[in-house]
């Protein structure tokens, strides 16, 4: 058991999902007197932290020689430290134009950060309801697609007249394939309706 939960301490974790521990742990240290740029390299750089690991790649590049406003800068706008998948992540970009700004102009750091990790828990929260709404909306047209072809074949099966009706008259025929078409339609529909949601 104890294994089993060291495992899931290790399991990667989301760029999204890492931003507001990250922002915490940067905020804790600047409030004990450390600047953002010693804070930053104090960060696990490790793969299941992948935003801590992407501010410490833009530290190395900080350190040879760039400033490291310009370093975030340049981060954020995927020239550093490029993965391709922390671009089109908002979370990702709000706390880098944050960590940014604070690098370029300072202020009070901490409660910046702190109110920086506060919306991005408000997004992250917003995220998981709207994948909780549509997986019950997936769920719904699932069953309201399975419905209608398990009733026709219980009739098919129950009733010989509805089957000689449905199977061997024109009509009938029409009206089950018609059935069926716009079943299909309606679960395609709930589909990419559900489909976008993230």
């Amino acid at each position: 058991m104890p294994g089993k939960a060291s495992g899931m301490m290790r399991r990667r974790v989301s760029f999204a999902d890492d931003v507001a521990p990250t922002l915490d742990a940067l905020a804790r240290a600047t409030a004990g007197g450390d600047s953002l740029q010693r804070a930053i390299a104090a960060l696990p750089n490790i793969t299941t932290r992948p935003f801590a690991q992407l501010l410490c790649t833009s530290l190395t590049t900080s350190a040879m020689g760039q400033a490291l406003h310009d370093t975030l800068h340049d981060t954020l706008h995927g020239r550093i430290a490029e993965r391709g998948s922390h671009q089109s992540v908002p979370e990702v970009a709000l706390a880098l134009t944050t960590l940014e700004m604070l690098a370029r102009y300072g202020g009070s750091v901490p409660a910046a950060l702190d109110r920086a990790a506060g919306t991005v828990r408000e997004r992250r929260a917003a995220a998981n309801e709207r994948r909780a709404y549509a997986a019950q909306a997936r769920l719904s047209a699932m069953v309201l697609s399975i419905l209608p072809i398990g009733f026709v074949v219980w009739g098919l099966q129950g009733d010989r007249r509805t089957a000689n009706f449905l199977l061997h008259e024109r009509t009938g025929t029409m009206c089950l394939v018609g059935g069926l078409l716009l079943n299909t339609a309606g679960w395609l529909w709930m589909r990419h309706i559900t489909e976008g949601v993230a």
